[in-house]
């Protein structure tokens, strides 16, 4: 399957719950658009110095393929979605991906779970056809190994679509790292361990760009319940 990707900020002027209620609200709008087989909202969450990235929000929207997503986008149910969207949303501050999903772990998760989502480019010079192997096949049991509280980790990298025609997506990789609760995450950082991971970020990572936020999860359809 392919997911759209979208990070963003409020609105001007809007205060962070009125965000989250209509937010919430925007779910109804996006499920009945046609082809849409998961849905998941992640507002920021956390203190502010826990996240370095602006957004006030993070959506996933999983479709069968690049062609449900062209469908979906210029469907009438889409485009409501899309005019409700910019109502509540910067249109300045929007980075969108469409990915493919790589799940890397998928363990049980507690009540109070949190996720820390990783928004990146591939470093300067280096082609997506070796930013992505060493993200997945190098980087990635480096994690899973090394961050022992990691319950969960999905990589989402940029479709090959997003590079046609000498194309570059606003991000070439999301890394979502899902952790019992923030007290572990907390945790986590603090490990060398953590720091032996990281130290392997520059040999595929534009590392001045890197931008990070502790985020919760707002399910509206699971991926792979949808009918």
């Amino acid at each position: 399957m392919i997911k759209a990707l979208r990070a963003f900020e409020r609105a001007p002027g809007m205060e962070r719950e009125d965000f989250l209620r209509r937010w919430e609200e925007h779910a109804a709008l996006v499920l009945a658009v046609p082809g849409v087989r998961g849905y998941v909202q992640s507002p920021r969450a956390g203190l502010p110095e826990q996240s370095t990235a602006p957004f006030d929000g993070f959506s996933a929207i999983w479709f069968d393929d690049e062609e449900a997503v062209a469908r979906a986008r210029a469907s009438a149910e889409g485009q409501a979605a899309q005019a409700h969207s910019e109502t509540i949303i910067d249109p300045a501050s929007l980075r969108t991906i469409t990915a493919v999903e790589l799940v890397q772990r998928d363990l049980p998760v507690g009540p109070n779970a949190v996720k820390l989502v990783f928004f990146f480019r591939r470093r300067v010079g280096l082609a997506p056809e070796i930013f992505r192997p060493h993200w997945t096949q190098v980087h990635a049991p480096l994690v899973m190994e090394y961050i022992t509280g990691l319950r969960r980790f999905v990589q989402n990298y940029a479709a090959d679509s997003c590079y046609a025609n000498g194309g570059e997506p606003d991000l070439d990789g999301v890394a979502e790292c899902y952790m019992d609760d923030l007290d572990a995450l907390h945790e986590t950082e603090e490990t060398p361990e953590h720091d032996l991971v990281r130290s392997d970020e520059p040999n595929f990572v534009d590392v001045n760009t890197v931008m990070y936020m502790v985020a919760t999860e707002r399910v509206h359809l699971a991926p792979g319940l949808a009918p």
